[in-house]
């Protein structure tokens, strides 16, 4: 039997009308007034690409430094759901890099890098990166045992850049 967690809705005809959020299949079950279900709205297709790109922002953002999703909430009301996604995947190559490469960091996971640890980083290291970046190694995700070389022109790498740049300025 699934359970059901209510949400207050608004008042409609002076009775209280709310939302049904089912667990076993994580939908909005729609709106319930007199007894009936009224459905909600079918997502059109942008709401349902920019819905998924939120997801993934969010996943990826976990595993980051809280600075990051800082920066990311920062850009809600100037960019779109896909800049916001491909900054949050370009500071995810970034700690990558930086936690297999750089000895400024000394937390065991990118999540748990701080903001003075941030600060220690030198010219030198994003230099460093910016020579990473033309080609470095990236595991599957499909196969844990497989790794992809991924590549990077001037112009990739150039945003990647970018995208650190704009954090960094943000940051401090």
């Amino acid at each position: 039997m699934a359970t059901s967690a209510w949400i207050d809705g608004a008042y409609d005809n002076a009775s209280t009308a709310n939302l049904v959020v089912s667990n076993d299949d994580a939908t909005l079950a729609g709106r319930i007034c007199g007894g009936k279900e009224s459905p909600m709205p079918e997502l059109t297709y942008r709401e349902k690409i920019d819905q998924n790109r939120l997801d993934s922002i969010r996943r990826l953002l976990l595993a980051l430094p809280r600075s990051c999703a800082d920066f990311i909430r920062s850009l809600l009301s100037t960019t779109s759901t896909l800049t916001r996604l491909a900054y949050t995947i370009d500071l995810g190559t970034f700690f990558d890099f930086a936690m297999k490469e750089l000895a400024c960091f000394t937390s065991e996971t990118a999540s748990q890098v701080t903001d003075e640890e941030i600060a220690k980083l030198k010219p030198r290291d994003i230099e460093i990166y910016a020579d990473y970046l033309t080609a470095y190694y990236r595991q599957n995700p499909d196969d844990a045992d497989e790794q992809r070389l991924l590549r990077n022109h001037t112009y990739g790498v150039m945003r990647k850049l970018s995208s650190l740049r704009s954090f960094f300025n943000y940051l401090f």
